[in-house]
């Protein structure tokens, strides 16, 4: 907070991806065992850009954490 605004940090905390990272890939079997097992619908990549570009406009918001989990936090990277 004291280095604000010239420095401010916001930590984005995500579950599982609509789409994995890298060249992870899951076989039609994992994917319909993840799925039952997660509350909302995965984290769509698109959301994550807009919620970043909203953070990166605003100057009102340091120090915090925010999540988009679907429920289950089984990340891939």
């Amino acid at each position: 907070g004291e280095l604000a605004p010239d420095v401010r940090t916001v930590c984005l905390r995500l579950g599982q991806l609509q789409h994995t990272m890298g060249n992870v890939t899951f076989d039609a079997d994992e994917r319909t065992r993840l799925e039952q097992r997660t509350l909302l619908p995965w984290v769509d990549e698109n959301d994550v850009a807009k919620l970043c570009f909203a953070l990166y406009e605003q100057n009102s918001l340091t120090g915090s954490i925010i999540d988009l989990s679907s429920g289950q936090v089984h990340n891939v990277w």
